[in-house]
Protein backbone atom coordinates (compact mmCIF):
# COMPACT_ATOMS: atom_id res chain seq x y z
CA UNK A 1 0.00 0.00 0.00
CA UNK A 2 1.33 3.33 -0.94
CA UNK A 3 0.84 5.99 1.72
CA UNK A 4 -0.03 9.30 0.32
CA UNK A 5 0.80 12.34 2.42
CA UNK A 6 -1.31 15.34 1.81
CA UNK A 7 0.23 18.62 2.88
CA UNK A 8 -2.19 20.74 4.81
CA UNK A 9 -2.35 24.32 3.72
CA UNK A 10 -2.15 26.42 6.90
CA UNK A 11 -2.25 29.76 5.15
CA UNK A 12 -5.25 31.89 6.05
CA UNK A 13 -7.26 33.51 3.33
CA UNK A 14 -6.58 37.21 3.01
CA UNK A 15 -9.32 39.22 4.64
CA UNK A 16 -10.43 42.17 2.63
CA UNK A 17 -10.87 45.48 4.43
CA UNK A 18 -14.47 46.56 4.43
CA UNK A 19 -15.39 49.83 2.68
CA UNK A 20 -16.69 51.24 5.97
CA UNK A 21 -13.40 50.57 7.70
CA UNK A 22 -11.44 52.18 4.87
CA UNK A 23 -13.75 55.20 5.03
CA UNK A 24 -13.32 55.57 8.81
CA UNK A 25 -9.55 55.34 8.44
CA UNK A 26 -9.54 58.05 5.80
CA UNK A 27 -11.73 60.29 7.95
CA UNK A 28 -9.41 59.77 10.93
CA UNK A 29 -6.26 60.54 8.94
CA UNK A 30 -7.91 63.56 7.34
CA UNK A 31 -9.02 64.81 10.75
CA UNK A 32 -5.51 64.51 12.17
CA UNK A 33 -4.07 66.28 9.13
CA UNK A 34 -6.58 69.12 9.27
CA UNK A 35 -6.06 69.52 13.02
CA UNK A 36 -2.29 69.72 12.58
CA UNK A 37 -2.72 72.25 9.76
CA UNK A 38 -5.10 74.33 11.88
CA UNK A 39 -2.62 74.36 14.76
CA UNK A 40 0.19 75.43 12.43
CA UNK A 41 -1.94 78.25 11.01
CA UNK A 42 -3.00 79.30 14.52
CA UNK A 43 0.62 79.39 15.67
CA UNK A 44 1.56 81.48 12.64
CA UNK A 45 -1.35 83.84 13.27
CA UNK A 46 -0.48 84.29 16.93
CA UNK A 47 3.20 84.83 16.13
CA UNK A 48 3.04 87.14 13.13
CA UNK A 49 -0.35 88.89 13.17
CA UNK A 50 -0.09 92.48 14.48
CA UNK A 51 -1.23 92.70 18.09
CA UNK A 52 -2.16 95.95 19.81
CA UNK A 53 -2.28 95.77 23.57
CA UNK A 54 -5.13 97.69 25.15
CA UNK A 55 -4.89 99.09 28.65
CA UNK A 56 -7.72 99.82 31.10
CA UNK A 57 -9.43 103.19 30.71
CA UNK A 58 -8.77 105.67 33.49
CA UNK A 59 -10.96 108.08 35.39
CA UNK A 60 -10.07 111.74 34.82
CA UNK A 61 -10.39 113.98 37.88
CA UNK A 62 -11.07 117.70 37.42
CA UNK A 63 -9.53 119.73 40.25
CA UNK A 64 -9.99 123.32 41.40
CA UNK A 65 -7.02 125.68 41.79
CA UNK A 66 -6.78 124.73 45.46
CA UNK A 67 -6.65 121.02 44.62
CA UNK A 68 -10.21 120.18 45.59
CA UNK A 69 -12.02 117.65 43.41
CA UNK A 70 -14.67 119.28 41.24
CA UNK A 71 -15.82 116.30 39.19
CA UNK A 72 -14.70 113.04 37.64
CA UNK A 73 -15.04 112.15 33.97
CA UNK A 74 -15.03 108.52 32.87
CA UNK A 75 -16.53 105.84 30.69
CA UNK A 76 -15.55 103.22 33.26
CA UNK A 77 -14.85 104.43 36.80
CA UNK A 78 -11.32 103.13 37.33
CA UNK A 79 -8.06 104.15 39.03
CA UNK A 80 -5.36 101.64 38.04
CA UNK A 81 -2.64 100.86 40.58
CA UNK A 82 0.64 98.92 40.25
CA UNK A 83 0.61 95.29 41.30
CA UNK A 84 2.92 96.19 44.19
CA UNK A 85 0.10 98.38 45.57
CA UNK A 86 -2.39 95.51 45.73
CA UNK A 87 -2.69 93.35 48.84
CA UNK A 88 -1.06 89.91 48.40
CA UNK A 89 -4.11 88.59 50.24
CA UNK A 90 -6.29 89.68 47.35
CA UNK A 91 -3.95 88.39 44.65
CA UNK A 92 -3.74 84.97 46.30
CA UNK A 93 -7.52 84.84 46.67
CA UNK A 94 -8.22 85.80 43.04
CA UNK A 95 -5.77 83.27 41.64
CA UNK A 96 -7.04 80.51 43.93
CA UNK A 97 -10.71 80.92 43.03
CA UNK A 98 -10.48 82.03 39.39
CA UNK A 99 -7.40 80.33 37.95
CA UNK A 100 -5.26 78.27 40.34
CA UNK A 101 -2.93 77.17 37.52
CA UNK A 102 -2.35 80.75 36.33
CA UNK A 103 1.44 80.55 36.58
CA UNK A 104 1.56 77.13 34.88
CA UNK A 105 -0.39 77.62 31.64
CA UNK A 106 0.22 79.85 28.62
CA UNK A 107 -3.21 81.43 28.33
CA UNK A 108 -5.40 78.35 28.01
CA UNK A 109 -5.53 75.71 30.74
CA UNK A 110 -6.10 72.52 28.76
CA UNK A 111 -6.16 70.36 31.90
CA UNK A 112 -8.91 72.43 33.47
CA UNK A 113 -10.70 72.64 30.13
CA UNK A 114 -10.75 68.86 29.79
CA UNK A 115 -12.13 68.41 33.29
CA UNK A 116 -14.82 71.04 32.68
CA UNK A 117 -15.90 69.33 29.45
CA UNK A 118 -16.23 65.97 31.22
CA UNK A 119 -18.27 67.49 34.06
CA UNK A 120 -20.53 69.34 31.64
CA UNK A 121 -21.09 66.16 29.60
CA UNK A 122 -21.90 64.17 32.73
CA UNK A 123 -24.29 66.81 34.06
CA UNK A 124 -25.62 67.74 30.60
CA UNK A 125 -25.15 71.38 31.43
CA UNK A 126 -22.60 74.18 31.33
CA UNK A 127 -22.08 74.03 35.07
CA UNK A 128 -18.32 74.48 34.88
CA UNK A 129 -16.35 77.06 32.98
CA UNK A 130 -12.65 76.92 32.24
CA UNK A 131 -11.72 80.49 31.34
CA UNK A 132 -8.31 81.48 32.65
CA UNK A 133 -7.51 84.92 34.03
CA UNK A 134 -5.90 85.72 30.68
CA UNK A 135 -9.03 84.70 28.79
CA UNK A 136 -11.17 86.81 31.11
CA UNK A 137 -8.82 89.75 30.55
CA UNK A 138 -9.01 89.27 26.77
CA UNK A 139 -12.80 89.20 26.93
CA UNK A 140 -13.01 92.36 29.02
CA UNK A 141 -10.43 94.32 27.02
CA UNK A 142 -11.37 93.37 23.46
CA UNK A 143 -14.72 91.57 23.24
CA UNK A 144 -18.35 91.77 24.24
CA UNK A 145 -20.02 89.49 26.78
CA UNK A 146 -22.13 87.89 24.04
CA UNK A 147 -22.13 84.12 24.50
CA UNK A 148 -21.17 82.64 21.14
CA UNK A 149 -18.69 79.97 20.11
CA UNK A 150 -17.00 82.44 17.78
CA UNK A 151 -16.36 84.73 20.74
CA UNK A 152 -14.82 81.87 22.70
CA UNK A 153 -12.45 81.18 19.81
CA UNK A 154 -11.51 84.87 19.61
CA UNK A 155 -11.02 84.91 23.37
CA UNK A 156 -8.67 81.92 23.23
CA UNK A 157 -6.58 83.39 20.40
CA UNK A 158 -6.32 86.76 22.15
CA UNK A 159 -5.32 85.05 25.39
CA UNK A 160 -2.48 83.26 23.62
CA UNK A 161 -1.35 86.55 22.07
CA UNK A 162 -1.47 88.36 25.41
CA UNK A 163 0.63 85.63 27.01
CA UNK A 164 3.15 85.94 24.19
CA UNK A 165 3.60 89.68 24.72
CA UNK A 166 3.30 90.05 28.50
CA UNK A 167 4.68 88.41 31.61
CA UNK A 168 2.41 86.81 34.18
CA UNK A 169 2.63 89.66 36.69
CA UNK A 170 1.85 92.18 33.95
CA UNK A 171 -1.23 90.17 33.01
CA UNK A 172 -2.31 89.93 36.64
CA UNK A 173 -1.89 93.68 37.12
CA UNK A 174 -4.03 94.40 34.07
CA UNK A 175 -6.63 91.91 35.27
CA UNK A 176 -7.18 93.30 38.77
CA UNK A 177 -7.38 96.83 37.35
CA UNK A 178 -9.74 95.91 34.50
CA UNK A 179 -12.33 93.65 36.12
CA UNK A 180 -15.77 94.93 37.20
CA UNK A 181 -16.63 94.81 40.91
CA UNK A 182 -20.23 96.02 40.86
CA UNK A 183 -21.86 99.40 41.56
CA UNK A 184 -20.17 101.01 38.55
CA UNK A 185 -16.71 100.20 39.90
CA UNK A 186 -13.78 98.97 37.82
CA UNK A 187 -10.43 97.99 39.29
CA UNK A 188 -9.46 96.82 42.74
CA UNK A 189 -8.48 100.29 44.01
CA UNK A 190 -11.95 101.72 43.47
CA UNK A 191 -13.53 98.55 44.84
CA UNK A 192 -11.45 98.67 48.04
CA UNK A 193 -12.28 102.34 48.52
CA UNK A 194 -15.99 101.84 47.89
CA UNK A 195 -16.59 98.72 49.97
CA UNK A 196 -14.11 99.28 52.81
CA UNK A 197 -12.86 102.87 52.62
CA UNK A 198 -9.23 101.86 52.22
CA UNK A 199 -6.55 101.40 49.57
CA UNK A 200 -6.08 98.11 47.75
CA UNK A 201 -2.82 97.34 49.55
CA UNK A 202 -4.49 97.60 52.97
CA UNK A 203 -7.12 94.89 52.48
CA UNK A 204 -7.22 92.27 55.21
CA UNK A 205 -7.55 88.60 54.32
CA UNK A 206 -11.24 88.65 55.25
CA UNK A 207 -11.88 91.69 53.05
CA UNK A 208 -9.73 90.35 50.22
CA UNK A 209 -11.58 87.04 50.08
CA UNK A 210 -14.91 88.85 50.08
CA UNK A 211 -13.90 91.05 47.13
CA UNK A 212 -12.37 88.13 45.23
CA UNK A 213 -15.75 86.43 45.48
CA UNK A 214 -17.54 89.44 44.02
CA UNK A 215 -15.80 89.08 40.64
CA UNK A 216 -17.77 86.04 39.44
CA UNK A 217 -21.16 87.82 39.40
CA UNK A 218 -20.92 91.29 41.00
CA UNK A 219 -24.67 91.94 41.00
CA UNK A 220 -25.25 88.72 42.95
CA UNK A 221 -22.20 88.61 45.23
CA UNK A 222 -21.88 92.27 46.19
CA UNK A 223 -21.96 92.38 50.02
CA UNK A 224 -24.08 95.51 49.74
CA UNK A 225 -26.69 93.87 47.52
CA UNK A 226 -26.81 90.52 49.33
CA UNK A 227 -24.51 90.03 52.30
CA UNK A 228 -25.58 86.41 52.85
CA UNK A 229 -24.79 85.47 49.23
CA UNK A 230 -21.43 87.23 49.41
CA UNK A 231 -20.60 85.30 52.59
CA UNK A 232 -21.35 81.99 50.87
CA UNK A 233 -19.12 83.00 48.00
CA UNK A 234 -16.39 84.05 50.44
CA UNK A 235 -16.53 80.54 51.90
CA UNK A 236 -15.88 79.16 48.41
CA UNK A 237 -12.85 81.45 48.05
CA UNK A 238 -11.48 80.38 51.43
CA UNK A 239 -11.97 76.72 50.55
CA UNK A 240 -9.98 77.26 47.36
CA UNK A 241 -7.17 78.89 49.36
CA UNK A 242 -7.12 75.78 51.54
CA UNK A 243 -7.14 73.52 48.47
CA UNK A 244 -4.10 75.23 46.92
CA UNK A 245 -2.19 75.24 50.20
CA UNK A 246 -2.30 78.95 51.00
CA UNK A 247 -4.30 78.44 54.20
CA UNK A 248 -5.01 75.65 56.63
CA UNK A 249 -8.63 74.74 57.27
CA UNK A 250 -8.34 76.19 60.78
CA UNK A 251 -7.01 79.51 59.44
CA UNK A 252 -9.79 79.67 56.87
CA UNK A 253 -12.42 79.06 59.55
CA UNK A 254 -10.99 81.84 61.72
CA UNK A 255 -11.08 84.29 58.80
CA UNK A 256 -14.65 83.34 57.95
CA UNK A 257 -15.82 83.95 61.51
CA UNK A 258 -14.45 87.49 61.59
CA UNK A 259 -17.11 90.16 61.46
CA UNK A 260 -16.98 92.43 58.45
CA UNK A 261 -18.50 95.79 57.86
CA UNK A 262 -18.91 97.26 54.41
CA UNK A 263 -19.69 100.86 53.71
CA UNK A 264 -23.42 101.53 53.21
Amino acid sequence: MIALSIAKDNTQPTQSVSPLRRFCKRVFVSGITLTALALILLAAYITFWPFELKTPERTTNVLADDGQLLTSIYVENRRPVPLADVSPNFLDAVIAVEDSRFYKHRGIDFIRLGKAILVNIQTRSKAQGASTLTQQLARNLYLTLEKKYTRKIQEAVLALQIEQHLGKDEILELYVNQIYYGHGLYGIQNAAQFYYGKDADDLTLAQATMLAGVIRVPEVYSPINDFAASRKRQRVVLNRLVAVGKLSQEEADVVFEREQEVRP
